[in-house]
């Protein structure tokens, strides 16, 4: 339909960001399929950061592609967000991040559907038109059906007398229950952690409820909570000193002994990442928060099915409120072309690991065909 059907031009509207500190570009990650060797990107893309596809490498920073694109390629044009690839890649879905820097509203009567042969066959104002039609239709036959519910509204006022009497025999069946309960809260015991002391019961449990018992680890005695005060109800262990290195206790001097000289590599625990199937480029959305003070000791990784073409890099962050990151490695995880393990040479820059300190990864460059991603993070717990 041209535009000298109306009698005027619908203005085009634009979403721009400015990429500051208080309008930032904001990141985006599209699954997209392409079609007539192109994608389309929601929003128009930042040109420093560049647009990264898995798998793929950009050509041609600036406008169209000034050589042929080949099967391992593709080409973006800044200006309109339009992606165009080797035509080895049509119909293909691939993954495609960037920072959008905002977006081209068009009004409706400047959009048109195509057909199958990409005809123009009408715009989406003559499309709203004949939906605005069918809502008028629908509006009419709305009437009926507002008559209809008058008549079930006064059908629900006859059950509401039913209900009223229904709730009066669930409130005399409510009294028994509550008797039952009551009788109930005053013999059953709910097992808690242990504490080390009597005064430690109202620190780790200042509200308690009725049932709670905790034992007392350096007099054995444990308590009740009967709703107004702990009461003791028995006593473990009675008077059986504790164990040491020269003295039997409730642990032998044997045991006692072994127990101190086990290996250092026994206070290692291993945070593990396990990325299944294909990944995408970008932050991944796996944490893990690791409970005890230490140190890293070593990181490392393997690819369950590797690429051929493209290296992967990864890299490793940490943070203490989940919105400040920082890196881990000044040297990052890196698994090259056909290698399934990583190359060895990641340097841990930052290893100290404060207790709840929280882990994850961020996957700055992905071959193609990698799958299965496993990160082994190895702490020594120090306290």
């Amino acid at each position: 339909m041209p535009y000298n059907h109306y009698g005027y031009l619908d203005p085009i509207h634009i979403v721009w960001r400015q990429g500051t500190n208080e309008d930032p570009y904001i990141d985006r990650a599209e699954y997209l399929k392409v079609l007539n060797h192109k994608v389309i990107l929601a929003e128009i893309p930042d040109r420093f950061t560049r647009v990264k596809i898995a798998g793929l490498m950009e050509i041609n920073y600036e406008g169209t592609p000034k050589k042929a694109i080949k099967p391992n390629e593709f080409s973006v044009n800044y200006s309109t967000g339009v992606v165009e690839f080797h035509e080895s890649q049509e119909s293909n879905a691939v993954n495609v991040s960037y920072k959008g820097r905002g977006f081209i509203q068009y009004p409706s009567s400047r959009i048109y559907h195509q057909d199958e042969m990409n005809d123009v066959v009408e715009s989406l104002a003559t499309i709203i038109d004949r939906a605005n039609v069918k809502i008028k239709d629908v509006n009419a036959k709305t009437e009926d059906y507002e008559k209809l519910r008058d008549e079930l509204l006064q059908t629900i006022i006859k059950s509401d007398v039913a209900t009223t009497n229904a709730k009066k025999s669930t409130e005399e069946s409510k009294i028994a229950t509550d008797m039952a309960y009551d009788a109930y809260e005053t013999t059953r015991l709910v097992f808690l952690p242990y504490v080390k002391t009597y005064q430690q019961i109202f620190s780790n449990y200042p509200y308690p409820k009725i049932g709670w018992t905790v034992q007392v680890y350096d007099s054995g005695i444990r308590y009740r909570w009967d709703g107004k005060s702990w009461v003791p109800i028995d006593l473990l262990g009675g008077n059986i000193p504790l164990a040491n290195k020269g003295v039997n206790g409730l642990m032998s001097k044997e045991d006692w002994a072994k127990l101190h000289s086990y290996d250092d590599r026994l206070k290692e625990r291993v945070i593990t990442f396990v990325i299944p199937q294909f990944p995408d480029i970008g932050v991944q959305h796996i944490h893990a928060r690791f409970p005890f003070k230490g140190e890293i000791v070593n990181v490392r990784g393997m690819i369950g099915s590797a690429d051929s073409k493209v290296s992967t890099e990864i890299t490793l962050q940490k943070s203490r409120d989940m919105l400040n990151w920082s890196d881990v490695l000044s040297r990052n995880i890196v698994f090259r072309k056909g290698e399934h393990f990583d190359d060895g040479l990641r340097k841990v820059d930052v290893a100290n690991v404060a207790k709840d300190d929280i882990f994850r990864l961020e996957i700055l460059q992905l071959g193609g065909d990698v799958q299965d991603i496993t990160i082994e993070v190895i702490v020594k717990i120090t306290q």
